[in-house]
């Protein structure tokens, strides 16, 4: 039997679809015919759509929905106290036609935070120490002066005391150089850290990117004492950093650079609705390896009110600014949602954060101390 030409496969298979699009629902993650209960203001539906005869349009809730490319959508929606329905519909060039939905119940908000400071779990259940590395770097060997970063290490540190940190280890200008950062993350770290800890590292200095021969990109925290050109040898890497943290047994470890570059590789930070019950005290058990940063390639560091714009909104967020369910807790999710439009739009957006994981599904824990 010969076999049809792709083409006419195509045309064959399109003329004889019977069958309404195939769609997936990633958020909210829930089965047709579901129900769930929130207790933010807004839920993000997000999914994917597919059909052979091609996909004609997609409905939320009635509302017309863009897709992207590969049939993936995205549409936000403000949720009601009490039963919030969400339907998806969509259409193929056949006529075809399916339909998700699912029932989200949004719970009183006095209701919900009652229940939460109730279930609050105390910093001493979740973590045995808590250790920090803080760097600042203004005056480099070769590379131009920085102002503020000393400063911004020195706010930190003292925000991280305030905060029951037990051991902070800084750097600041020429203490901080390759081989002292590389031993830090290497050596001292693994030596000291447990399985229950959680860790802290912060840069604030000089970021760069740098071209890979295979078209990739190369990012790189750049030491005090590193050259202008050749990053390989007096740089540290993300590579590094990524390889080191893998020694580091904390189930927690957060890096918070105020540099600004790209080739990271980080992975979207995804997770459960922080109302759910038992949520924090699951994602603390679980190990996690979370990172955010000033920016991207080719932007530069701001700095604005005595401090580098991403360090003045980072102090911000872990005082509790971030804290969006006002549970008492920042995650590192909560701090990166909270750092990317908030540096953005100070920025006038010149500097954009990124935020993401580079291993685990857990989140690092900033517990908020009230004044």
């Amino acid at each position: 039997m010969a076999r049809l030409p792709p083409k006419q496969k195509a045309r064959i298979s399109e003329e004889t679809d019977t069958v309404g699009p195939r769609l997936i629902l990633f958020e909210p993650s829930l089965r047709p015919g579901e129900r769930a209960s929130y207790n933010q203001e807004n839920i993000t539906v997000r999914g994917r759509v597919t059909d052979k005869s091609g996909v004609a349009w997609v409905r939320v809730n009635q509302a017309p929905v863009s897709l992207e490319e590969d049939g993936y959508f995205l549409m936000d929606l403000p949720l009601q106290v009490g039963a919030n329905i969400i339907g998806v519909e969509a259409g193929d060039h056949r006529g075809n036609t399916s339909s998700y939905e699912v029932t989200l119940n949004r719970v009183r908000p006095e209701v919900a935070l009652a229940a939460q400071k109730a279930a609050m779990p105390d910093v001493r259940e979740l973590y045995r120490k808590s250790f920090a590395v803080v760097i600042g770097i203004n005056n480099y060997t070769k590379w131009p002066a920085l102002e503020f970063a000393v400063r911004d290490a020195k706010a930190l540190q003292k925000k991280l005391q305030e905060s029951g940190f037990d051991e902070i280890i800084t750097l600041l200008d020429k203490e901080a150089t390759q081989r002292r950062i590389l031993t830090v993350l290497g050596f001292e770290l693994p030596g000291k850290v447990g399985r229950e800890d959680r860790v802290v590292f912060f840069f604030a200095g000089h970021g760069q990117t740098e071209d890979t021969p295979g078209g990739g990109k190369k990012g790189y925290i750049i030491p005090v004492d590193a050259d202008l050109s050749n990053y390989a040898a007096t740089a540290v890497s993300m590579e590094q950093i990524k390889e080191l943290s893998n020694l580091i047994p904390a189930k927690h470890i957060l890096f918070a650079m105020d540099s600004c570059y790209s080739g990271i590789g980080l992975a979207r930070s995804m997770g459960p609705d922080p109302g759910l019950g038992g949520y924090l005290r699951k994602v603390a058990s679980m190990r996690t390896v979370q990172m955010v940063t000033a920016g991207g390639q080719g932007e530069q560091v701001l700095e604005k009110e005595g401090h580098g714009l991403f360090t003045r909104f980072f102090l911000r967020a872990i005082e509790g600014e971030a804290d969006v369910n006002k549970d008492g807790v920042v995650t590192g999710t909560e701090l990166g949602a909270y750092l990317r439009p908030q540096v953005s739009i100070a920025s006038n957006n010149a500097q954009t954060p990124l935020f993401g994981r580079l291993e685990g599904e857990g989140e690092f824990l900033f517990f908020v101390t009230r004044k």
